[in-house]
């Protein structure tokens, strides 16, 4: 642990740490607008090109984004946001020390955020998980794989392990996050290395993901 400063203690208003202005699903608040394709390759350019700091992948943010938004438990972005630029350690160093830009990136954030909370409220849910193909050096043929997406679910899941216990201890439930354990979570089940060894593996497990994700929000409801 470090006694430094970051943008946090010099300008705490840039921390959002309740959401108690949070708009209900299903409003027409600004801040329930999913980000456009242009928002959204501004985010994953910002998340790539830092240089001050270790940061999730827009992959690995949605699928933060996505325990966070179906988990059984209100995480506040205070908790959370730090983990977005620093989601190994214990300190945060911030991305930027403009505040302004600051601001930008955390509006995406919690703007992408919120897009995923109505999507879930909605009959059905909408999913529209961020995850990309993968070509092989040995193989012409594109494959889907959700590993740094299933890393952030798990990374999620980790700021509340109490909360989510009952679903992961459920003999039933805790099938539904088998495929994010499989690809995101270090040592989930013995035959790990196994299951996840070939594109053709991944892929099959990257495309349970919608279904479990349906699951474990009827879980918690």
């Amino acid at each position: 642990m470090t006694d430094q400063k970051t943008i946090f203690d010099t300008h705490p208003s840039l921390v959002p740490d309740t959401d108690t202005q949070s708009p209900q699903p299903g409003s027409s608040h600004p801040l329930m607008e999913p980000l456009s394709d242009a928002e959204i390759n501004e985010l994953a350019d910002f998340l790539i090109w830092v240089e001050s700091c270790d940061c999730m992948t827009l992959e690995m943010l949605d699928g933060f984004l996505h325990a966070i938004a179906i988990g059984p438990n209100r995480v506040m972005p205070s908790r959370w946001l730090p983990m977005v630029w620093d989601p190994y350690a214990n300190t945060t160093v911030l991305p930027t020390d403009d505040p302004e830009e600051y601001r930008r990136i955390v509006s995406l954030i919690m703007r992408h955020h919120h897009s995923i909370v109505a999507g879930m409220a909605q009959q059905p849910p909408e999913l529209l998980p961020i995850w990309d193909t993968v070509q092989y050096p040995d193989s012409s043929e594109e494959f889907e794989d959700a590993e740094m997406w299933a890393h952030g679910f798990h990374k999620g899941v980790e700021l509340s392990p109490g909360a989510w216990k009952p679903l992961l201890t459920d003999p039933q439930a805790q099938h539904y996050y088998r495929p994010m354990g499989l690809l995101g979570a270090p040592d989930f089940a013995p035959d790990q290395n196994e299951l996840t060894r070939t594109p053709a593996q991944r892929q099959a497990l990257t495309r349970e993901m919608e279904g479990a994700l349906r699951q474990i929000h009827a879980y918690w409801l």
